[in-house]
Parts: C-alpha cells; sequence; structure tokens
C-alpha cells in the first residue's frame, strides 16, 4: 500500500502537471514540495475534470462529445502517470508535459468544436489548438532541455533547492567550488531575491574558506529571508567557522524549534564540533547524515567517529563518498587516518597518497604520509614526502624538524611515531 506521504505527493505533481500543461510558461517544471491542504484542493481539481467529462458525454450524446471526453479522462490519467513517474531521478515533472498536453489540448479543442456553431467548429478547434502551439512555443527554450528546466523551476518559485542541487552537481561531485560560486551567482544575478540561491552562496563560499566573505553571505541571506531555516543554517555554519561556536550554537538551535531541517542539525554539529563537544557534534551530525544533508554532513561524522576512535563506523560511512567522488580528498584523508589507525600500511598509503593527488595543498595528507612510511621503514620515501613537506609549508618549524630528524637518522625506530594528523 502506498504511504500517506507518496499519495499526497504524486496527485499533488499530478495537478501541477494538469497546469503546466494548460499554460507551460506560468508554472515551473518542478514544483516545490506537497501539502495535504493542497493535494485535497488538487484531487477536487483533478476529479472536476473528469467528472465534467462524463457529463459532457452523458448530456451531448455524439461521438464528438465521447471523443472529447475520453481525451479529457486521458490527460487526467496521464498527469497521474507523469506525477508518479517523473520524480526523484527521473525528475523534472516537466519532463513529462508532453504526454498530459497532447490529450488534454485535443480535448479541449473537441470541446470547443462541440459547443461552437456547426459552420465554425473546425475554425475554433484550429484557434485551440493554435492558441496551444503558442504556449508552448513561448516555452520552447526549456520544453526538450532537462537542464534547462531545472533552471526555469529556479526562476518560476519551483522547488529551488532541489533545482539547485542538480545544477551544482557537477562541480560539487567535482569539488570545483569557484565553478559553484559561478553558479549561486548565477543564480542571484537571475533572480536577486531567491532565498535558495542566496544560502547555497553562503554555503558554496564557507567550501572556499573564506570565512569573511561567508560570515558576509551568510547575513545577507539571513537578511533577505530571516525565516529561511537554510539561510539560518548557512548563518550556524559560517559563525562556526569563524570560531563562534556558542553564538552558532545559539542559531542552530533557534531555528531547528520551527524546522526540522537536517542542515541545520549539520551546522550545530559544526558548532558543536567548534566547543569541543565532540560527542553530542557526532550525533548531531548522524541525525544531519540520516536526515539526508549529504556529502558534507557524511564527511563531518566521520571525522567525528574517528576522534571518537569508531574507526569501523566511520569507514561506514566515508567509503561511499570516496568510490562515488574518487577526487574527494576529506573523504579519502579520513578514509587514510583510518587504515594508518589500523596499521594497515598499503591502504593507508594508497589514500593519503590520493588525496594529495586530488588536493595538492593537503600538507596534512603529506606529514601523514611521510610519518606512515617512516614508521613501516621506507625511509627514502619518508624523505621525499618531508622535503615536499617543507617546501610547502614555508616557516613551519615541525615540517623542518621532522625533515631534519629523518635525515639524521635520529628517529628511534623503536619509539613510537607521532600521531597521525588529526582528520579537519
Amino acid at each position: 500500500m502506498a504511504s500517506p506521504s507518496l499519495l499526497v505527493d504524486t496527485v499533488t505533481r499530478a495537478a501541477h502537471a494538469f497546469a503546466l500543461s494548460i499554460a507551460p510558461p506560468l508554472f515551473a517544471p518542478e514544483p516545490g514540495p506537497g501539502s495535504i491542504a493542497g493535494a485535497l484542493v488538487a484531487a477536487i481539481v483533478l476529479a472536476a475534470v473528469v467528472l465534467g467529462a462524463i457529463r459532457l458525454a452523458a448530456r451531448v450524446r455524439s461521438p464528438e462529445a465521447r471523443f472529447a471526453a475520453a481525451a479529457l479522462v486521458l490527460s487526467v490519467v496521464a498527469s497521474l502517470v507523469v506525477g508518479a513517474y517523473f520524480r526523484g531521478p527521473r525528475a523534472p515533472l516537466g519532463r513529462g508535459v508532453l504526454f498530459v498536453a497532447v490529450p488534454l489540448w485535443t480535448g479541449l479543442a473537441a470541446c470547443a468544436a462541440i459547443v461552437a456553431p456547426r459552420r465554425n467548429a473546425r475554425l475554433v478547434a484550429s484557434a485551440v489548438v493554435a492558441l496551444g502551439l503558442v504556449l508552448f512555443g513561448a516555452s520552447a527554450a526549456w520544453l526538450f532541455s532537462t537542464p534547462q528546466m531545472w533552471w526555469q523551476t529556479v526562476l518560476r518559485d519551483g522547488d529551488a533547492r532541489r533545482a539547485l542541487d542538480v545544477i551544482t552537481e557537477p562541480q560539487t561531485r567535482a569539488r570545483d567550488h569557484a565553478a559553484a560560486l559561478a553558479v549561486a551567482d548565477r543564480c542571484l544575478t537571475l533572480k536577486p531575491a531567491s532565498c535558495a540561491c542566496a544560502s547555497r552562496r553562503a554555503f558554496v563560499v564557507l567550501h572556499l574558506r573564506d570565512t569573511p566573505r561567508a560570515l558576509d553571505a551568510a547575513h545577507a541571506a539571513v537578511g533577505m529571508c530571516s525565516a529561511d531555516p537554510l539561510a539560518q543554517a548557512a548563518l550556524a555554519a559560517a559563525l562556526a567557522a569563524n570560531g563562534e561556536g556558542k553564538r552558532a550554537e545559539e542559531v542552530a538551535r533557534a531555528a531547528l524549534v520551527d524546522a526540522d531541517e537536517p542542515l541545520l542539525d549539520y551546522a550545530l554539529a559544526l558548532a558543536l564540533d567548534q566547543q569541543g563537544r565532540t560527542t553530542d557534534a557526532a550525533a548531531s551530525a548522524r541525525r544531519a547524515y540520516e536526515g539526508g544533508a549529504g556529502r558534507d554532513a557524511a564527511v563531518l561524522l566521520g571525522a567525528l567517529l574517528i576522534r571518537e576512535n569508531d574507526l569501523d563506523g566511520a569507514e561506514k560511512v566515508l567509503a561511499p563518498i570516496a568510490k562515488e567522488a574518487p577526487n574527494d580528498a576529506e573523504a579519502l584523508f579520513d578514509l587514510g587516518i583510518i587504515a594508518d589507525k589500523k596499521n594497515d600500511y598499503n591502504h593507508a598509503r594508497e589514500r593519503y597518497l590520493a588525496a594529495l593527488r586530488a588536493d595538492p595543498s593537503l600538507t596534512a595528507a603529506r606529514r601523514n604520509v611521510a610519518l606512515l612510511t617512516l614508521r613501516f621503514g621506507v625511509v627514502e620515501e619518508a624523505k621525499h614526502h618531508a622535503r615536499k613537506l617543507v617546501e610547502a609549508t614555508p616557516g613551519d618549524a615541525r615540517s623542518v624538524e621532522l625533515l631534519r630528524r629523518i635525515e639524521l637518522g635520529a628517529l628511534e625506530r623503536s619509539a613510537p611515531p607521532p600521531a597521525p594528523a588529526p582528520t579537519k
């Protein structure tokens, strides 16, 4: 049996597909989340179309009326099928609009021909078809392009959050935060009042590790959309990155009172972690991860579990990220830490080096591979990485000391080596 939420969503999406098929320039190709009230209204509208079609066939006993009624009923059935099918990975809903539009406009043209004077029936039907062609012609720029459907969703107040997730997916997968920022900036240029665009921009700037800009962007998002939980989550995350853990916690907890938003749990985890409350942070990060907050929540949870010495739990969370995105330096680095702590030389070395290939500026990975190879007696490789570390961190006394000790052979083999650098 279908769940109530699935039925609500399907009926709401079906009505939206029906409306989109009537006037594609007016509606977003992907609607926002449905509600029970919206689903009731949608069901009433669709039922009214079916009942109206049946009544037409009963009152006007002619082949033309039966044809018109059948076409209208078919359009409603098609809208339900489209609403159920074009969702999740098969979204946006706009991909199915033509399956509804063809029978719908055929039925409308047939109805127009029935009510028009007999001598003008064909002319009126043709006018209805021409109107439909004009409306769909005005939407031709996005009608046959899924990427453009997502942009139209942002511009027309559809599910902008989902649309931005899809639009920025290539940049997110490549960890190309500069390109993701360009998308967010374009989003705000096209729709300056978009809360989703403003909040997304703040999170993207955070990934660039530009905390002052991230704070400015988050404050701008909250100033524009104070009730938006994503804007509040961005502000809490930026405050945590700025070392204001207490204030970040206050913002996140206050917003969680009114919104069940996984990214708020993620921001709360950052705030708690900044205060050194690792166990509480891990609990919040797990709620965010299980609630669907995505990659960032998973990486944070993995890092926190490593600190709690739950290595198997951390690997379970992080391994799918590295499998899906082999260039995710943070996930690879943390997986290297896990293997390192398990004394698994081959996997630890492989993951540290993979993290360095993905992000050559990740000096913690360089330090850890130097320590790892030294511990296992691969001294020349340890020297190589220690020298690279000195080059990458000019003026860092720890790097210089590590290289000096390796080159002088002063690091005793029997003594336990320094622990791997902690995950970020």
